[in-house]
């Protein structure tokens, strides 16, 4: 069950990744302004309840379960890629891939920290920190 409850959260938001990585078309801190406010506005809109499934699972099932270790591994691997390609225009693959995996942890980090405040603090602060304006 739980698999195929990852494998169906991976394509809905893999697919919104690259919606996002699209519609901000080679502009990095367009990507990483829509993605953090559309993380907040889903945890906002379900009163601070909505939460990761992959970020569940990990924490439940990793890293006893190795087969589900693996697919969490290739869902976060996919998303830390498309992110890296959506903020790597203006830099070299290596500095995008360690960016976005730092980024990618920031809104993981910001999911549980938003569902305790109950405040889009968490999500405001990531926008600040991964965009060179600084602007959320």
């Amino acid at each position: 069950m739980a698999a195929e409850v990852l494998a169906a959260y991976r394509t809905k938001t893999s697919a919104g990744f690259r919606v996002l990585a699209q519609k901000a078309a080679g502009d990095p801190d367009r990507f990483v302004r829509a993605l953090v406010k559309a993380v907040g506005e889903e945890m906002r809109a379900s009163d601070w309840a909505a939460g990761c499934a992959a970020q569940v699972l990990a924490q439940e099932l990793a890293p006893d379960d190795a087969e589900m270790s693996d697919a969490l591994a290739s869902l976060f691997d996919e998303w830390v890629g498309i992110a890296a390609a959506a903020i790597g225009p203006s830099a070299d693959r290596r500095s995008a891939q360690a960016r976005a995996l730092a980024l990618v942890a920031a809104l993981e980090g910001a999911r549980t920290l938003a569902r305790t405040l109950r405040s889009a603090a968490p999500f405001d602060a990531v926008a600040r920190q991964f965009t060179t304006s600084g602007a959320g």
